[in-house]
Formats: structure tokens, sequence, C-alpha cells
């Protein structure tokens, strides 16, 4: 068969028609390397060359997009070539062509990720590490890379969750620690690190606090309940927050008017 016509479609893509009513969508590079003007004739054996050349572009081409936005691990890229359709064999060879070209590189993108996590996250160490593993790193390589998320990152991060949510603060010391406890071993930082500085939490204002939960919790039931009732689930929403039966006895004795 005969190259009837080119039509360009996009930047760097055309149309080639042939004498057959057949047409295939190929790279400029394909065009160009295998000389397809118009009345070029095109066997079998070419053709097969063609179509090669052009799948090698098309899945070479989109796992540069692919990697254009920010830096992949090798397992990334790989299911995404896939997920796109692409042959497992020229994926392979894709990949290794990448990795020979310095596209993709796990020890680089592990530094750049870890780094990226402490700059731009409140995530600690153990999830990170967990992170990298479910994006196909090997555990040898996350392992030579951690020291980045070093000891003094991970205690200043906690030091600054720990300060924000005192800051914050709506429960009695006791509740606060635990509640600071399980949200900082979810976010991966490691128990020890944590239990270093939430002893040291100081609520000096608890009182303060006390008194501070107990109008929230007047205003928004005073209208749904009456006297005892009132009165019982006031202590009851304080209990739940942590504060001291005794001082709770006291202010709800002393504010209740009814």
């Amino acid at each position: 068969m005969k190259v009837n016509k080119l039509k360009k479609i996009s930047k760097s893509n055309y149309k080639v028609y042939f004498d057959t009513n057949d047409y295939l969508n190929l790279h400029e590079d394909v065009i160009i390397n295998n000389s397809l003007l118009t009345n070029k004739v095109v066997d079998a054996s070419l053709l097969e060359k063609i179509r090669k050349e052009n799948n090698d572009k098309q899945v070479y081409g989109n796992a540069l997009k692919f990697l254009s936005y920010r830096m992949r691990s090798i397992l990334e890229v790989k299911k995404y070539l896939l997920d796109k359709g692409f042959e497992e064999e020229l994926v392979e060879s894709t990949i290794s062509k990448l990795k020979e070209q310095g596209y993709l590189d796990d020890n680089k993108f592990t530094t750049a990720f870890i780094n990226t996590k402490i700059n731009t996250s409140d995530i600690g160490p153990n999830r990170v590490r967990e992170q990298l593993i479910n994006l196909g790193v090997s555990e040898s390589i996350i392992e030579k890379n951690m020291h980045l998320f070093s000891s003094k990152i991970e205690e200043d991060k906690v030091k600054h969750y720990i300060n924000k949510k005192v800051k914050n603060n709506h429960y009695a010391k006791k509740i606060l620690q635990n509640k600071i406890l399980e949200s900082l071993l979810l976010m991966g930082y490691n128990k020890e690190v944590i239990l270093k500085y939430i002893e040291d939490i100081d609520i000096s204002n608890e009182g303060n606090i006390l008194e501070k939960e107990y109008n929230k919790i007047y205003i928004k039931y005073k209208n749904k309940y009456k006297d005892y009732e009132l009165k019982s689930i006031i202590k009851q929403k304080l209990y739940q927050k942590g504060f001291d039966y005794r001082e709770i006895e006291d202010m709800v004795n002393k504010r209740c008017d009814y």
C-alpha cells in the first residue's frame, strides 16, 4: 500500500492516510525516520516496524508527561502505563530506558519525597515510611534515606502539634493527652517521642476552660431540658471532656439558676 496524504492532528502527531482507505496516527519522529511521504510504498515488514516505533514513542511520551508534574517512583510509572493499556513488555523496556536516562531513580525519588513530606505535611516518619512502601520503594532504599527525618525534626513537629492543640483546647488535661497521643500515633510519630513531651502539657487555665465549656453546654441545652434534667446533661457532657468530678459539681451547683 502507498501513503496518500498526511494530516497534522496535534503538535507532534499526524494522521497518515493510505490508498487502502486505512490510516495510522503517527508521531512525527516515526514519519521522519521512515520517510513516510506521499506515494511512499509501505509493505508488511515496514508497517510492523512503523507500528512498533510508534508504540515505543507513545509509551515513552506518556511516561515523560506523567513525570513532568513531579518525581515518581518506578512502580508509579509502571502502574500508570499499564493502566493506559500498554503491553507489559513495552512498559518494561520503557522503564529501563527511563532509568538509564536518569528520569527514574527510586533513591532520588525517596530523598525528594521525604523532604517534601517534612516541609509540607504534618505526618511523622512511620507514615512516610508506609507511603514509600506503598509506592513500591524497597525497604533498603527507604531505610538508607530515613535519616533525613531526623529525631530533632520529629521532636519539633510533635511539640508544634501539642502546642497547637493546647492553645485550642476544650478538654481536661488527661483527655487532651489521650487525644493528642492517639492523633500523633495515627499520624506516624513514635510513641516514645510523643510521651517525652506529652507529660509536660501545662493547662494552667483549666478552670477557665471548664467554665467556658459549661457556658457552651448550658446555652446549647437550656431550651431543650429543664431543672434536674438540664443539670444532669451538663454534668454528663463535662464528664466526657475529662474534668474533675468535684470541680464539675462545684461549677454546676454554683452556676445553676434552676
